[in-house]
């Protein structure tokens, strides 16, 4: 019989302990005994069985096929791009099969699949191998560059392969979070493969094998009596003669290699029994005939536990605080007392995929489990359907007591300080408990490699972590991706990276290397090196690391930087206020559905208001002397004193564009689900009552909190009127309306919006990002002037904008071409866009941009959209702003205009330039300031209630 590959053999021998175990409850499980339900380890192994028989790698009985079949249609797809033929699947077979099983739970002996998005909002997802793989070569590569406390290169090691040898047997390398074992897949096969490469180079090629195992021997420290012990072992081991040697030396040789690789070298901790039982079968299964030695050893070395508790001074401090945690106790120290009392006391290196939900207790899930649709209910509903539920079960209200309890007690603990000092932010995110505790485990010269959110570069809450991987530490490297591929199985705009740093140095640069869909871009692509005096330049409170595609892009950056300052100084100077008026969850008791508003009688007017009251039919309208409002269709007239009650629009983010108030409409549906579409009116998907509205002011910028840097644009900000808005807009408010324009005007650039992109890592623009981006510095009266001028015709373009208008036209009374406009007129469209681009290139100037510069923010924006979609491979930047009027003709492009624009204003006065294209605007739009005042008066009526 042939021998077969180390591969093979490996697959086999971890086969066959799954069907070992899987068949000792096999029976139970299609008699669905109720029995096996109490054990977790009896779960995951059905699990395992139900994907083995359903791949024909195990089934004695007929009824076994059938279930291998019914499984296969039902809940197949998610596996089919593992090979059905066992000697081609990968390593880490079992931890994908198991982790993806985590989906379905079994009852009444039926794999049946878990009702709501458990898995998505416990952050647990399987790691594609090849990433594995990449952030172990990162750590391992690290290993190798090591810096010292001064932040040079530390090269205590001979570079001999007899060193490599020796460093190998010293390294201990753990995973904190390790899964089913996928990471540690992925080490091992790394370290077997130097491992076997430094041997060989010391082998020469006439020396027998039991000589190169002696060599494996001498080269070991000789204070560590285990490794010549564990070789005389191993070779006793399945018969390993002479004759077993030679039959086939090689694929011996590599079973033993990562046999002791694995007994030596790997560690790792996971709150799931059933993800460790898969762990250790799955690096056991690596281990060709040296499987079953291994996987009894592995159980002193792979531990079930939670790893962030584990940080406690000792296990029982875990009961005296209050919190007795599910899983079995753990305690790092006391687990790997080995490791912590090494002279070098810690791990060399931590690799993983730690979890990335939010901790704290989750209502949808909890009452998921209780409540049909319960995913589907808006807010309120879903309180109500809670409430319902409360009264009829007694028990569930308590069970989600407990839950609530537990959670605070420990998020009272993480935020303690006693053992994580490094937290900050409202939120407690389980990677940045990881980062800490990876911190934390690593020794003294440890390295950290971990896939967690692209958060850890701009996070608020992280902003201690940085400052200090910076200050602290050797901060290697920063690897960014996008899911653009799907990856995880989550929104395919989500960004996650690949950290990297080594522990006990200091940082010179960082090397950052973003924007990638693949191990391969990432791999093909050369770092940006950014130094550490940039990052705390860029961002000195919060340490937020730059997102840039080139070095020109860096360079570019700084030179921005020394003509402006932070929006943050902008603000505080002009004293805007910034406010989140209406939390669209905590309160959506305030404000109800428009159509429910609707049946109560309100009538919406020709501002954006729904009134309440005695609306008359236009034809039946008495001439009076008071003030009368107009509804929105023209058919009705309302008396102000006949106003019984008023509502407000709420705004959400779909219904701003830059410099337009109404850019969208809801039309129907929920949530991600919920249409909208343009309309040329207010069409709010919530009205607020009155007297809930907090604040009335006439005039206030809003902005799309909610964004992507490879969105056509990034920064989407308008002003609105007295209306309220939702979480997704928040306001910056002020006093004066000439300075609520002028910002509008500067943060819709380009060149605002291509600085708020560098420092996005996420999709949400908050308030601490917003803050250390750049506005152009010591602006002069003429140019606030102009500018304000150039918002208010962008922006204040209808009927509800009236006392804002009035304002306006009053103070520049002296100035009759300034006028308002309350529809659009032939040819506007055309001279806005022309505005538009002045503006831009305008901006531009005040930035102490040149030519070049301005045309590297927009490259590429003057070529002919790409066919397919999106385009973005035949771009040499996904962040550009080619996306931006793709299907407008090119020279109607503002982008475009502005690139001319700029052009131009180098020979010519660029405030001249603007001001004519104000000029042209503004002759198409008539000034009509009787109609302003009685507007503005109808207005002032309607807030007075």
């Amino acid at each position: 019989m042939p021998v077969k590959t180390s591969a093979g053999r490996a697959t086999n021998s971890a086969l066959d302990m799954v069907r070992t175990a899987a068949r000792k409850i096999g029976q139970y499980l299609l008699d669905a005994n109720p029995d096996i339900l109490q054990s977790d380890l009896y779960i995951s192994t059905c699990r395992i069985l139900f994907y083995l028989v359903s791949h024909q790698l195990l089934a004695d009985s007929p009824q076994q096929e059938q279930a291998a079949l019914l499984f296969s249609q039902k809940h197949g797809a998610g596996l089919s791009h593992l090979p059905a033929a066992q000697n081609d699947l990968p390593a880490d077979w079992l931890a994908h099969v198991y982790e993806h099983l985590l989906s379905f739970t079994i009852v009444n002996g039926q794999m049946q699949e878990h009702q709501g998005k458990s898995k998505k909002r416990s952050g647990s997802f399987y790691t594609p191998y090849e990433l594995a793989v990449f952030a172990v070569e990162q750590a391992l590569q690290c290993v190798q560059d090591r810096k010292d406390a001064g932040g040079a290169n530390d090269k205590p090691y001979e570079n001999s392969h007899r060193s490599v040898l020796r460093r190998l047997s010293q390294l201990k390398l753990v995973d904190p979070a390790m899964g089913g074992g996928t990471f540690l897949c992925a080490a091992l096969s790394q370290l077997t493969e130097i491992l076997r490469c430094a041997l060989v180079a010391e082998v020469d090629s006439g020396q027998s094998l039991y000589e190169f195992w002696n060599l494996v021997a001498t080269t070991a420290p000789k204070t560590d009596a285990q490794w010549d012990s564990e070789l005389q072992k191993l070779l006793a081991v399945d018969g390993a003669s002479t004759n077993c040697l030679s039959e086939n030396p090689i694929s011996f040789a590599t079973d033993a290699l990562r046999a002791m690789v694995a007994k030596r070298n790997l560690y790792g901790v996971d709150i799931d029994p059933g993800c460790v039982q898969i762990a250790r079968l799955t690096i056991a299964g690596m281990c060709g005939r040296f499987a079953q030695d291994v996987f009894l050893s592995l159980e002193n070395s792979l531990k079930c536990g939670d790893a962030l508790l584990g940080l406690f001074r000792s296990p029982q401090e875990c009961g005296q605080r209050g919190w007795a945690p599910h899983s079995p106790s753990f305690h790092w120290q006391s687990d790997f007392a080995p490791i912590f009392e090494r002279a070098e006391a810690g791990f060399d290196v931590v690799v993983g995929n730690p979890p990335w939900e939010i901790h704290k207790p989750n209502s949808r899930e909890f009452f998921q489990e209780h409540i049909a649709n319960y995913w589907q209910l808006g807010k309120q509903d879903a309180l109500h359907a809670q409430a319902k539920l409360a009264a009829q079960d007694q028990v569930v209200l308590e069970q989600w007591t407990k839950h609530e309890k537990d959670y605070k007690r420990l998020s009272q603990f993480f935020t303690s300080g006693a053992v994580y000092k490094l937290q900050s932010g409202a939120d407690l995110n389980a990677y940045k408990l990881f980062v800490e505790l990876a911190h934390q485990v690593a020794g003294q010269s440890g390295v950290v490699s971990l896939l967690i959110p692209a958060g850890i570069c701009t996070d608020k809450g992280a902003g201690v972590l940085r400052k200090t991987l910076l200050q602290e530490c050797w901060w290697k490297s920063v690897h960014g991706f996008q899911n653009t591929k799907g990856i995880f199985n989550i929104h395919r705009s989500f960004k996650f990276c690949l950290l990297t740093f080594q522990h006990g140095a200091s940082t010179n640069e960082v090397q950052i290397n973003m924007g990638h869909d693949s191990v391969l871009s990432a791999r093909s692509t050369a770092s940006i090196s950014c130094p550490r005096a940039a990052i705390e330049a860029f961002s000195p409170i919060n340490f937020s690391l730059l997102d840039v595609a080139s070095k020109r892009d860096l360079q570019l950056l700084e030179k921005i930087c020394s003509h402006a300052i932070t929006v943050d100084s902008f603000l505080q100077e002009r004293e805007f206020r910034f406010a989140r008026e209406f939390d669209m969850t905590l309160d959506s008791h305030e404000f109800l559905p428009r159509e429910k508003m609707e049946l109560l009688g309100y009538r919406p007017d020709i501002y954006g208001y729904w009134i309440c009251g005695d609306w008359q039919p236009i034809k039946e309208k008495k001439d009076g002397p008071g003030i009368e409002i107009l509804s929105r269709d023209g058919q009705f007239v309302l008396p102000v004193d006949d106003i019984g009650s008023v509502a407000y629009p709420l705004y959400e983010g779909r219904m701003i564009d830059q410099f337009d108030d109404c850019a969208k409409g809801w039309v129907t549906g929920k949530g991600r689900r919920a249409t909208w579409k343009k309309q040329d009116h207010l069409e709010p998907q919530y009205l607020v009552p009155a007297h809930l509205v907090r604040n009335k002011q006439s005039l206030k910028v809003g902005y799309l909190a909610v964004g992507s840097p490879t969105n056509a644009r990034s920064m989407i900000a308008a002003c609105i009127g007295a209306f309220p808005c939702g979480n997704s807009v928040p306001v910056l408010i002020n006093h004066s309306i000439k300075q609520s324009l002028l910002l509008v005007a500067l943060l819709n650039s380009f060149v605002f919006d291509y600085v708020l992109r560098s420092k996005m890592s996420g999709n949400n623009i908050n308030l601490f990002l917003l803050k250390e981006c750049f506005l152009p510095n010591q602006l002069s009266h003429l140019e606030e002037e102009i500018l304000a001028d150039v918002g208010a015709a962008l922006s204040l373009n209808h009927t509800r904008h009236a006392s804002s208008l009035l304002a306006l036209q009053c103070r520049k009374s002296a100035n009759p071409s300034f006028s308002a406009v309350f529809s659009q007129r032939e040819g506007e469209k055309c001279l806005k866009s022309a505005l538009r681009a002045a503006l831009d290139a305008y901006v531009a100037t005040m930035y102490g941009l040149d030519g070049q510069d301005f045309a590297h923010i927009l490259a590429d924006c003057s070529m002919p959209p790409s066919k397919g979609s999106p385009g973005a491979e035949s771009r040499s930047n996904e962040k550009g702003f080619w996306r931006f009027e793709k299907n407008v003709p090119i020279h109607d492009r503002i982008a475009v205009r502005a690139l001319d624009a700029f052009n131009r204003m180098q020979s010519e006065r660029p405030r001249s330039i603007l001001q004519n294209a104000l000029n042209e605007l503004q002759s198409v739009q008539q000034p009509i300031i009787e109609d302003l005042r009685r507007h503005s008066e109808c207005l002032s009526a309607i807030r007075a209630h």
